[in-house]
């Protein structure tokens, strides 16, 4: 095959041949590229959405806490009037739906799932808590000693899993 024999028709078929190649290449990159973006787009939505799931657990775990503290207050200082008791019956009961309605198949680390399920278990118990001082605050029999009993192991476990959530979490964003 002698290319200097070619005529132009050979030359514009070769150079057409070639081209097809090309094209047929750059299609492929093209394509290659796009999944690549969009796989790379996809994780990042993915690890957004489940760094917004621990901030809202974080936030109303931090909401928990300042309800334990303040039952505790309470409690220390000899009881509260039943309507404290029924305003914040009502508001740990909008955390505690909040909390359970974490989609748990979201978070991608175990650690992270144990911990926000602690969350949940403390905050279904203070919220048990509660209802029970609101039963005994409407006899004659007061209700802080057994709602600090309770307390008592609601409120190290909560501010640990709470602490090392946020731990986590300030890795997570950091990265």
């Amino acid at each position: 095959m002698n290319m200097a024999l070619w005529t132009p028709s050979d030359w514009a078929a070769w150079a057409q041949a070639i081209g097809s190649i090309l094209a047929v290449l750059a299609a492929l990159a093209v394509v290659f590229l796009q999944n690549h973006f969009n796989k790379k787009n996809e994780v990042s939505k993915q690890i957004d959405l489940i760094n917004r799931y621990i901030h809202l657990v974080i936030s109303l775990g931090g909401g928990l806490r300042e309800k334990v503290n303040t039952l505790s207050d309470w409690a220390a200082q000899g009881g509260s009037a039943a309507q404290n008791l029924c305003f914040m019956r009502v508001e740990v009961e909008a955390i505690n739906n909040a909390i359970q309605n974490i989609p748990l198949w979201e978070i991608d680390t175990f650690d992270e799932v144990v911990y926000i399920i602690s969350i949940q278990t403390q905050s279904k118990a203070l919220l048990e808590t509660i209802r029970r001082a609101e039963q005994l605050s409407t006899q004659t029999i007061g209700w802080n000693r057994e709602v600090d009993i309770k307390l008592s192991t609601i409120k190290p476990d909560l501010n640990q899993k709470l602490d090392k959530l946020i731990k986590i979490y300030e890795k997570r964003i950091t990265r």
